[in-house]
């Protein structure tokens, strides 16, 4: 679902059926996201003194795999805030570039926050960790960054699960 302010957000919950008949169980939390490409922008533009490079958000492209949700917590004890987005604008530009290949679905920061939110593909669970161990971030500054990982089903099979299960 995608809202442009808090009252949609409202309007657009209070649609919905199972916030219709399960409303007082329903708990859901919501965090303002930014396109991944206009972080690596900004960052670039503070970085590199004023540089003009625009990095552009690449389409997101369903595929088939492993999906996994992850989540990621930076710090920088001991580290500047110069130092650290010298660091975030490598790992941006190695994250778009997943993006690319396919593997990374589609990524986001949590505005406000040091956190970013990523959908990967992978064919295989190993890669998670193949991937995560090769990023510069992990690289340079491992010990600051909390990861988090979960695995995530499509939602297509999912319903098809559910509307089997109606049928019975």
């Amino acid at each position: 679902m995608k809202a442009e302010n808090p009252d949609e957000i409202d309007r657009l919950s209070f649609h919905l059926p199972m916030f219709k008949e399960m409303g007082d169980q329903v708990h859901m939390e919501v965090s303002p996201l930014r396109p991944y490409a206009g972080l690596a922008t900004d960052i670039c533009k503070r970085v590199n003194n004023g540089d003009e490079t625009v990095f552009e958000d690449i389409p997101t492209v369903p595929k088939a795999g492993l999906f996994y949700w992850i989540t990621f917590i930076i710090e920088y004890p001991g580290k500047t805030q110069d130092e650290l987005l010298a660091f975030w604008l490598q790992e941006a530009k190695a994250a778009l570039g997943g993006k690319k290949s396919g593997k990374v679905v589609d990524l986001w920061k949590v505005v406000g926050e040091r956190k970013v939110y990523i959908l990967l593909c992978v064919e295989s669970p190993y890669e998670v960790d193949r991937i995560s161990f090769d990023l510069p971030m992990m690289k340079q500054m491992g010990d600051c960054i909390h990861m988090e990982v979960k695995s995530v089903r499509p939602y297509e099979a999912f319903h098809d699960d559910l509307k089997k299960m109606v049928a019975r």
